[in-house]
């Protein structure tokens, strides 16, 4: 039988709120969000219908994330913000990275929007991961 492995919870919620705020500077219109809209074909006024649901739903995703990769931190022992990074890096690419490559190829979505989607990915994951590596 698995053993459940509980993360530090107050790690879990430092790490969905860190990752919160770099989701909302990485998609903020000086940074990536208006080149993110245009690959999109979306503009500002398409994207504040669902502003409030994208919000609720992007924090809880994030919330789960940070939960599930503070486990597997755990139980990979990391000691420090940096094997918790690679621990991160290692989430990101098994699961993150490979799902988004695959549904980006089918759906023949443009290469930029790829990059910075996983892009975005990366450093959520690693970050969390550091994050969650310190609270370990």
């Amino acid at each position: 039988m698995i053993e459940i492995i509980m993360p530090n919870l107050v790690g879990v919620l430092i790490a969905t709120i860190v990752s919160f705020v770099i989701g909302a500077v990485w998609f903020a219109p000086q940074v990536m969000g208006r080149m993110w809209m245009n690959l999109l074909g979306k503009n500002e006024e398409m994207l504040r219908k669902n502003r409030n649901k994208a919000i609720v739903f992007g924090f809880l995703a994030n919330l789960l994330t940070a939960y599930l990769l503070g486990v597997f931190v755990k139980a990979f022992f990391a000691a420090d913000w940096l094997d918790g990074a690679e621990v991160g890096f290692l989430a990101w690419l098994a699961f993150s990275f490979t799902i988004h490559f695959t549904s980006y190829i089918f759906e023949d979505r443009p290469v930029k929007l790829f990059g910075i989607d996983a892009a975005h990915q990366l450093v959520i994951f690693v970050v969390m991961g550091a994050i969650l590596g310190i609270w370990a």
